[in-house]
């Protein structure tokens, strides 16, 4: 797994979405899952939105440089198996079984 500073995080590309979470509906769509959880957005540990400096063209740079730019779902060192999955304008957290 290639890894890559952002923020003063370390992140690790996981993988690209499957067909079925690209999907805007259906029960394995990533952004159903996401929309579901964005009032526990808030709590996230990492960086949850805009004010927190969450920068999703600057994410995606970083994770070019690394080799990573291509992924959809991350890992971030010292938060588990959690997955992170980017978006314009939140770090959305997923299951790690996703």
């Amino acid at each position: 797994m290639r890894t890559f500073r952002f923020k003063g995080f370390t992140f690790a590309g996981v993988r690209a979405l499957s067909v079925a979470e690209q999907q805007e509906r259906g029960p394995d769509s990533a952004w159903r899952n996401c929309t579901h959880q964005l009032p526990k957005v808030t709590s996230c540990p990492v960086l949850k939105d805009r004010e927190s400096g969450w920068d999703y063209a600057a994410f995606y740079k970083a994770a070019e440089r690394a080799g990573c730019g291509h992924l959809d779902l991350f890992q971030v060192r010292g938060q588990g198996a959690t997955l992170y999955l980017p978006a314009s304008n939140y770090l959305f957290i997923l299951p790690g079984d996703v």
